[in-house]
């Protein structure tokens, strides 16, 4: 079995390389930090615009209220009891989230929504440089290293972009990687239960399920599973089943059929219903929605066999290497779940800078500086009747670097070159 690459020596091998990535990673710490009191400042002060945290926010306090959670969003805005932007394409835009994303905004309705959502940030921020001191620390670098990548990462343009839209990245990167460190130490129970939260919070981490078959760690899996319907079982006591079912049967339909062909979602289903169905961003000649369902499934199917069979040659590790795919088979993805790469940007990076001979470096080079930063900035996605030169440049990008992720895993780096001064081999992890 494939194992991910362990940072046995430091990439900048020579003393310019050294100070080169020194000085970056000092500018990086110095921009992810003074991006975040930034943040906190306007939150506290500036005005506020609706994000998926104020979405939580508000039908959290309607629950509390004794209302309906999943009221449309227009209506529950008066639960911050503050004067909130509200920008939407969809004016019946009900919470898209799960009951356990409502209960998990819970503990933040205790607080003013202006303190609550600087609260958030930091959580998420905290949640996120944890979960990549994790993941440099598992690649087998010392603790001052770890400490700052961990808060320089904060600087990416793809973690900044969860933390503006009040996204769950951090949550979500704090479960999949103990997953994914556990695993690798075939401690069965420690590894499937962040899963299993993860998978009850939010369902597309379940596809993480996959590698775990493959690795037959059924121990994790019976944990994840048990874990999951306990989350799940402890939404719906708070939630109630009411809301719950308005949810299964109503609420998240609704959202999915108006956002499936959005330029936004960087999924393969996605792609499908973007070409062959219309919808408020492109009229389409051929609009043949359940043609699309169709290819979305089947693209969805052919992910999962990949996922299953890949060698991991890039990433070195079979459940790093279902990271882009989980991602590409969502129903729906924005480009705000990048940040769930950045274990896969790690190993990448290492694997690239130890296969000095690698023709397809420069390529790696290439999709993990898109991933890093997502979606190019300054592309309109409110607008009408967008070209396809804007939906596959502006908004494709994510889509073919996750795709190209996933194909050098395929058919590259299966031979490790060796740096000047060092092995680079494929570490095994012990047990």
């Amino acid at each position: 079995m494939s194992h991910a690459p362990e940072l046995t020596e430091p990439i900048g091998h020579g003393p310019i390389d050294r100070r080169f990535v020194g000085v970056l990673a000092i500018v990086l710490v110095v921009i992810g930090l003074v991006g975040i009191g930034f943040r906190a400042e306007r939150f506290l002060r500036g005005g506020l615009s609706a994000d998926d945290f104020t979405h939580d926010f508000v039908s959290a306090r309607a629950l509390r209220a004794g209302g309906n959670p999943y009221a449309e969003l227009q209506t529950l805005l008066p639960f911050t009891h503050t004067h909130i932007v509200y920008y939407t394409l969809n004016h019946h835009q009900r919470n898209p989230h799960s009951p356990s994303q409502i209960v998990l905004a819970l503990p933040f309705t205790a607080m003013p929504y202006r303190e609550a959502r600087v609260a958030w940030l930091l959580v998420s921020s905290a949640l996120l440089a944890v979960a990549m001191y994790w993941v440099v620390r598992g690649l087998g670098a010392g603790v001052r290293v770890a400490l700052i990548c961990a808060a320089a990462s904060l600087a990416l343009p793809i973690v900044q972009n969860d933390l503006v839209y009040g996204q769950s990245g951090g949550v979500m990167l704090a479960l999949l990687v103990p997953t994914w460190l556990r695993s690798r130490k075939r401690d069965s129970l420690r590894a499937g239960i962040p899963l299993g939260i993860a998978a009850g919070i939010k369902l597309f981490p379940a596809f993480l399920l996959i590698p775990l078959v493959r690795m037959k760690r059924w121990r994790a899996i019976a944990a994840a599973l048990i874990s999951g319907a306990i989350v799940n079982g402890l939404a719906l006591a708070m939630v109630g089943w009411g809301p719950a079912r308005f949810w299964l049967k109503s609420a998240g339909p609704e959202n999915f059929r108006f956002w499936r062909a959005a330029p936004v979602n960087i999924s393969l289903p996605g792609s499908a219903f973007r070409w062959l169905s219309t919808s408020f961003w492109r009229i389409s000649n051929l609009d043949v929605p359940s043609l699309a369902l169709v290819i979305a499934i089947l693209l969805m199917v052919i992910a999962a066999l990949i996922a299953y069979l890949t060698p991991a040659r890039w990433s070195g590790d079979p459940y790093l290497a279902a990271l882009p795919l989980m991602l590409l088979a969502g129903p729906l993805t924005g480009d705000q779940s990048l940040p769930l790469m950045l274990p896969f940007v790690c190993a990448g990076t290492i694997a690239i800078a130890r296969s000095v001979r690698s023709r397809s470096r420069y390529v790696g080079w290439l999709i993990l500086v898109v991933l890093v930063i997502g979606t190019l900035p300054g592309v309109p996605s409110a607008v009408p009747g967008l070209s396809v030169a804007v939906i596959v440049l502006g908004f494709g990008l994510p889509t073919l670097a996750l795709l190209g992720a996933v194909a050098l895993d395929l058919v590259t780096f299966s031979g490790r070159q060796r740096l000047p001064g060092g092995s680079a081999s494929l570490s095994p992890t012990p047990g």
